[in-house]
């Protein structure tokens, strides 16, 4: 790949909006991970058909490969967990899928477009594991971390996981409620913006084995309007004599960003280099703007 995306055009998104199964009806229109743009132009429509279509093409290129002993093919869930549209201070078009090994999310891939004021179709990859994994796109090698950045921790004075699974996605919900997320933002610009994100109201995924080591799991999305700018992991562990919820913050954004919980610091990041090793657990690039 000849291409890498120039200093300061675009940044890295990341991460979701609504629960792979079960999800909410209820949910407002833009948080629902078929969520088209709202902008009701013949401009808009066009630009995301558009994208929407070179997308799906897009996918169906990539193959993530585990380096371990089986040589384990992770699985893509084929839809996209979330789409999003930003017309801020510009105008893009993405989506986020989410690939799994052995019932567990291994990596998040990305694809989005921009329209203006720049031009151009990108991918992002974030590494969720640290079995070395390989990507292809189209039999290429393309990205090849070697480990991850998410670094898990307890949650504090956390209350034992419920029984049902019901009853800890609440516990789960009222969890990511307390932490508090900003994050810069130079997205189309040369100026930096801080940004409060919310909290979106359903998880963009959720898995988890009540017989393994991940009793319970969910990858929670932070966001200006439908457009994810955090995500947040959350999981009942079993350890040898307990249950416990962890959580950790994969990066998801080439900016810098920072989260409180309880009114305590617990993750920061500082901003990195959009021309990135594609060996690194957090990648993001130029794509050809035709997929076979």
């Amino acid at each position: 790949m000849n291409r890498i995306l120039r200093t300061g055009a675009v940044v890295g998104l990341l991460l979701l909006a609504n629960v792979a199964s079960g999800r909410d009806e209820a949910m407002p229109p833009d948080e629902r991970p078929d969520a088209q743009p709202r902008r009701d132009t013949d401009q808009s429509v066009r630009e995301a058909k558009a994208f929407t279509e070179w997308a799906a093409v897009e996918a169906r290129l990539w193959k993530l490969t585990l380096e371990n002993d089986d040589r384990t093919v992770a699985t893509d869930q084929k839809a996209p967990v979330l789409n999003w549209s930003w017309s801020d201070n510009g105008r893009y078009y993405g989506n986020v899928h989410v690939f799994t090994a052995h019932g567990r999310p291994v990596a998040i891939v990305k694809y989005f477009e921009w329209f203006s004021p720049i031009e151009g179709v990108f991918f992002q990859c974030t590494s969720l594991t640290n079995v070395p994994l390989t990507a292809t796109r189209d039999g290429q090698e393309i990205w090849a971390p070697r480990n991850n950045n998410v670094v898990m921790r307890d949650v504090p004075d956390a209350p034992a996981p419920a029984v049902t699974p019901a009853a800890r996605l609440v516990q789960m919900r009222r969890i990511a409620e307390v932490f508090k997320v900003e994050l810069d933002d130079k997205r189309g610009t040369e100026a930096y913006t801080t940004r409060q994100l919310r909290l979106m109201s359903r998880p963009i995924f959720r898995y988890g084995d009540k017989e393994g080591e991940v009793v319970d799991g969910a990858l929670f999305a932070y966001a200006v309007s439908a457009d994810p700018g955090a995500l947040l992991i959350l999981e009942a562990v079993r350890s040898k004599n307990d249950v416990r919820w962890q959580f950790g913050f994969p990066r998801a954004w080439s900016f810098s960003g920072r989260a409180e919980y309880a009114g305590q610091r617990v993750w920061e990041i500082e901003e990195v280099n959009l021309r990135a090793d594609p060996k690194s657990n957090f990648y993001l690039n130029a794509l050809p703007r035709t997929a076979k």
